[in-house]
Parts: structure tokens; C-alpha cells; sequence
């Protein structure tokens, strides 16, 4: 039953078979090996008992083998364990199958696997966690008798993997598949935080949902091959359960069938089963986008958690990523001289107000859209800085009459495109040293406060590139067009640029003063008004 036998070359442990004595092996280690002369090696060993390695992996030994190389231990075998909601010890079990017994009189207890085991058909009637705690549950492939089923008014059964490995597997051939979730009316619920769910059949699924049956997906790898990941029952009433898939992995690519009355499959949007915040990534991490009547991606894809923006202090260090767009804006003004990013194109509801607070933002190539309003406010107090470290970052409005931008503050745009009904309106600081800006029936600059013009393109389809009504504005270099190149209420200061009339003039001196140094201009009509210079 213990000890240990250092013989050489194999084991000093010898057995001669004859009618004066046995060997049975409840234990012990043989660390350069285990012989027998006239019986095998499996002969000597009592029921219930193994050969394993030093890591403690089962040594298959063949049928007629006399010897075993190397170390050698002796293990009595365990399928399970089972512990009730305190951690306490209930038992420890051969088969699963007894185990799986085991938890039906104990609530929310645990059934941990300690070796692989062979599974068998569970009806689970009480909530418990299943541990796969790195080993394999073989559920076989008896056809149409699907592995676990969960019925009953309390049958939560979640699923884990605690051990360090995570290499813990249920494996199952059988036509129907792995889980049955929703029984015959009942609303049993499924979780899987962890683990390996490989289903080894082209036909049934990894796990069929009908009725009222509840399935939560939060982590673990499924292998379903050809094989659909899950099926929902529509035939016998509406599905009246729910799929929440907040993480997992699916090497073979993920997969949904939704059968009504008829037997026929009817279509489900994939991004319907997402929980909210999650989306689908391939196996760089780039988020996919997903047809809104997909039901079904191919290759390689994970969940994971969608981050719509991150923000940064001032070195480079990672306050937070947000898979809310507010929540990100709300941290950035708090953060002096922060930098919060875009992640994802973000839709807001509301315009976004800056009310205080110095922070850059970065567009990375992304877009930041309203449908109502004017996107984005900054209040006097406000002091952003907008670049675009991607390509394409946009900030748009399709407000009627709405500008893209509103600013009171300080705004330094170092690139990024802005489009709305109107551009940008300025009645604080602005300085545009790059970008672009698109207007459809108001300007693309409309000026009340200080403009500096470094560079960029600004473009009006029916009124101005720059609308100067009560500041004062100093271009240094840009494209400007629009109905009317540039209009001047106040006073413009012009070194170069390129400005462009497309119906009137180029500059049209309503009041105040234009000086002109410098630029190219285009219009039917170029000298409306009094200039210091000629334009």
C-alpha cells in the first residue's frame, strides 16, 4: 500500500508466479521502474487502481506488458469529489456518475474532477458547479442521448476550470450534443465561466436551448468542428428563455440554429446572444462587423469586452477603458492634461459638453456621430486639443442646423474631419492647425471670437468657408470654398491660402476690415469691399 523500491535496472520488486503466493498494489513508487516475470503488470494491480507517472499522469500499459520504464507510482483512482457550499468535504467518489448523485442532495455544492473521467446522461435537478480542474469528462457518443441535461425550478449548473492549466475538457460524440437547457418547460440555466466544450459530431450542437432554458457564456473555448455552438428549440412553445454571451473563444468559428414548428431554420442575429458592452473579435483583436442578420461567423472568433474608448494620463499610463462613451469624456475632463481615445465608432444620443478641464482627444481613425444635435460643446472653462493618430477620424453631426462642433473654450484641431449642417462655431479660442471641415447649409468656420488658421480644408456646399460675424480671424494658409469664399463682418487677416468663390465672391467685405498679404483667390466678383491689400 506505500513505500518505495529503488531497484535497477527496472525495479528489485520481482514476482514470480506460482501457486505459493500474490502481489496486489494499493501503492508505492518504483522510480527506475516496475517488473514482473510471469505475470503483466496490470495483473498485480487491485481495482480501482492505476499506474501513473511522476506528474501524475496515467500510464497506459499494454495488455500483455511485463514491465514499465521509469518512475512509476501506484494511485488509487478518484474520479471526483464533491463539497458542499461551505467548502466542506462530502465525498469522494470512482465514478462521476456518483458524484453527479452526490450533488442532488446538496445544493450548490461542487463536484470537482480529480482524473479524467468517463461522463454518463446527468439530469440535474439542484444547482452545483461543475470543476473541471484541468482533466477530461468523456460524456461518450450515445446516440441521442445528450450528455447533461438541466431540469427543474432551481437547476443552475455552472461550469469552470480552476485549474492552473485550464486545460479541463467535456467531450461528448453523442448525436443531441453536450447541454440541454430548458427541459420539458423547466428554466434551467447554464453558465460557463472556463474550460474546453469539444463536441465531436456533425449533427446536434454544444448546447440546445428550448423553452424557458437560460445560457450564460463568459469564458471557455467550444469546439464544435461543423457542428452549430447553439441550438434553440422553437417547436413546442416561444422561446421564452435568453443566450448572454459576455466572453469565450471559438476556434472553428460560432454558429446558431433557431428551429420553429416546422423543423425549419428560421434566421437570429448573432449580435442579439452579445451581451451588452461585448462584442466579436478574430484572433488578432480586431473587432468584427457582423451583418445585421448574421447568424453565423466563420474561422477563428472571441468575445471579448468592446472598449469604445481608453484614457491616458499625462505619461502614457492607462486610467481606465470604458465601454461607455460618457463615462471615458467625464474621466478625460478630470484628468489634467489627459488623453482619451477612441476605440470603436461611438454613436451619442446628446451633445458631449466639455465644461472644464485640459485633455487631448484623439480620434484614432474613428467617429464620433450625432444624429439630432450638435456633437460636440466645449464651455469656456474647456481647453481640448483634437488629432486624429489614425486615418479617417471623424467628429459629425446630421442635426439640422447643427454644427459639429460648438466652442467656447480653447480648441486646437491638429487633424481629424468635421462635417455637420454648419462646421465649426467659434466664439471662444480657436486655432486649426489641420483637418478638414465639411458644411452642407452653413458655414464650415463660423467665427465670434479668435480664429488662428494654420492650415486645412474648409468647405461650405451653400454658404461660407469662413463666416467672420464678430471676432477676428488670422489665416495663414488653407483651402477655403464655399457660396462664398470668406465673408467678413469684423476683421480677417489673410498671409496666404487658396480661396475660392464657388457662386459670389471670394472675400465679401460686409463690414469691417480685411487685410490681405498673401493667398490665391477665386470668385465671380473678388474686390466686394474696401481691402488693405490686393486680394
Amino acid at each position: 500500500e506505500t513505500g518505495t523500491y529503488p531497484g535497477a535496472p527496472y525495479g528489485e520488486f520481482t514476482v514470480y508466479d506460482d501457486d505459493t503466493g500474490s502481489l496486489i498494489l494499493k501503492g508505492g513508487e518504483f522510480p527506475k521502474g516496475f517488473s514482473a516475470f510471469g505475470v503483466t503488470a496490470n495483473e498485480v494491480l487491485a481495482d480501482g487502481y492505476y499506474f501513473c507517472d511522476a506528474d501524475g499522469q496515467k500510464i497506459t500499459v499494454a495488455e500483455d506488458a511485463t514491465s514499465i520504464e521509469g518512475y512509476v507510482k501506484v494511485k488509487e483512482y478518484v474520479a471526483a469529489s464533491v463539497t458542499d457550499k461551505d467548502g466542506n468535504i462530502i465525498g469522494k467518489y470512482k465514478t462521476f456518475e456518483e458524484a453527479a448523485t452526490a450533488t442532488k442532495a446538496n445544493p450548490n455544492s461542487t463536484l470537482k474532477l480529480l482524473d479524467n473521467a468517463d461522463g454518463c446522461y446527468v439530469r440535474v435537478n439542484s444547482p452545483f458547479t461543475l470543476d473541471l480542474n484541468g482533466y477530461t469528462l468523456d460524456m461518450g457518443d450515445k446516440n441521442f442521448d445528450i450528455g447533461v441535461v438541466l431540469e427543474g425550478y432551481d437547476c443552475h449548473l455552472t461550469v469552470t476550470d480552476t485549474s492552473e492549466t485550464e486545460t479541463g475538457k467535456i467531450i461528448s460524440e453523442s448525436y443531441s450534443g453536450v447541454f440541454f437547457v430548458g427541459y420539458e418547460g423547466s428554466p434551467g440555466k447554464l453558465t460557463v465561466l472556463n474550460g474546453t466544450v469539444e463536441y465531436n459530431n456533425e449533427y446536434g450542437c454544444a448546447v440546445k436551448l428550448e423553452n424557458n432554458g437560460v445560457l450564460e457564456i463568459k469564458g471557455g473555448t467550444f469546439i464544435n468542428g461543423e457542428s452549430p455552438e447553439i441550438i434553440i428549440n422553437n417547436w413546442v412553445d416561444n422561446f421564452e428563455g435568453s443566450v448572454d454571451i459576455s466572453g469565450g473563444t471559438f476556434p472553428d468559428g460560432f454558429d446558431i440554429n433557431v428551429y420553429s414548428s416546422d423543423y425549419t431554420s428560421t434566421e437570429n442575429c448573432l449580435t442579439d446572444l452579445l451581451a451588452d458592452g461585448y462584442a466579436f473579435y478574430d484572433e488578432n483583436g480586431k473587432k468584427l462587423t457582423l451583418a445585421e442578420n448574421a447568424t453565423s461567423v466563420e474561422n477563428y472568433v472571441q468575445v471579448k469586452e468592446h472598449y469604445v474608448a481608453s484614457v491616458t494620463d499625462e505619461d502614457g499610463k492607462l486610467i481606465g477603458n470604458y465601454n461607455n462613451f460618457e463615462e471615458a469624456f467625464d474621466d478625460a475632463q478630470d484628468t489634467a492634461n489627459s488623453t482619451l481615445t477612441l476605440l470603436d465608432n461611438v454613436t451619442v444620443e446628446k451633445m458631449q459638453v466639455a465644461t472644464y478641464g485640459k485633455f487631448i482627444f484623439d480620434l484614432n481613425g474613428k467617429t464620433l456621430f450625432c444624429e439630432t444635435t450638435t456633437t460636440l460643446r466645449l464651455q469656456s472653462a474647456a481647453d481640448v486639443t483634437i488629432r486624429d493618430s489614425g486615418e479617417g477620424g471623424t467628429i459629425q453631426s446630421n442635426g439640422e442646423t447643427s454644427s459639429a462642433i460648438f466652442n467656447y473654450g480653447t480648441l486646437t484641431i491638429e487633424g481629424g474631419f468635421f462635417k455637420g449642417d454648419g462646421g465649426i462655431s467659434n466664439t471662444g479660442k480657436l486655432i486649426f492647425k489641420n483637418g478638414e471641415v465639411e458644411a452642407g447649409n452653413y458655414n464650415a468656420i463660423r467665427n465670434d471670437g479668435t480664429a488662428y488658421i494654420e492650415n486645412g480644408k474648409f468647405e461650405s456646399e451653400n454658404d461660407c468657408g469662413i463666416k467672420n460675424v464678430s471676432g477676428t480671424v488670422y489665416i495663414y494658409d488653407g483651402d477655403f470654398s464655399g457660396r462664398i469664399g470668406i465673408q467678413n463682418y469684423s476683421t480677417t487677416y489673410i498671409e496666404g491660402g487658396k480661396i475660392t468663390g464657388k457662386g459670389r465672391e471670394a472675400i465679401c467685405l460686409s463690414e469691417g476690415m480685411v487685410e490681405v498679404t498673401g493667398g490665391s483667390f477665386t470668385g465671380t466678383d473678388t474686390e466686394t469691399g474696401t481691402y488693405t491689400g490686393t486680394p
